[in-house]
């Protein structure tokens, strides 16, 4: 299976967090499984910490170590993605910028998303919690 973690199944699968659901945690772990983490989770990261509403310790540099020793593919931002985003309704004002490309890239790509998020299941994709 292909996932997509959500900004948040990012930092609390790194931080090894009680609060990542088992399902999500063993998704996560199994060998078979692609996991992909985001440019746009880690653009969301940098500017949270930098206005100081995150307190997550690891610099970008140690989540991109570790997401390489943990084998986590990179997903980029393309103009696909800004296509499906261009037509992504605005479900319950859902207006969450991140959110809403983390949902288009999952689309475009066809990934499953790993999040906690209950409005994430308002839209057209998979999600696993």
């Amino acid at each position: 299976m292909k996932y997509l973690l959500d900004t948040q199944a990012v930092i609390w699968s790194l931080e090894d967090d009680p609060r990542l659901s088992k399902q999500a945690r063993n998704a996560i772990d199994h060998e078979d499984n692609e996991i992909t983490i985001t440019i746009v989770s880690l653009w969301e990261i940098a500017i949270k910490r930098g206005v100081g509403k995150l307190n997550f310790k690891p610099t970008l540099d140690d989540i991109i170590k570790q997401t390489e020793v943990s084998e986590f593919n990179f997903l980029n931002l393309t103009v696909e993605h800004l296509k499906t985003l261009e037509e992504l309704a605005y479900v319950d004002n859902h207006r969450d910028p991140f959110d809403r490309l983390i949902i288009s890239q999952a689309q475009t790509e066809n990934l499953i998303i790993i999040t906690t998020d209950p409005q994430f299941k308002n839209y057209s994709i998979n999600t696993l919690w």
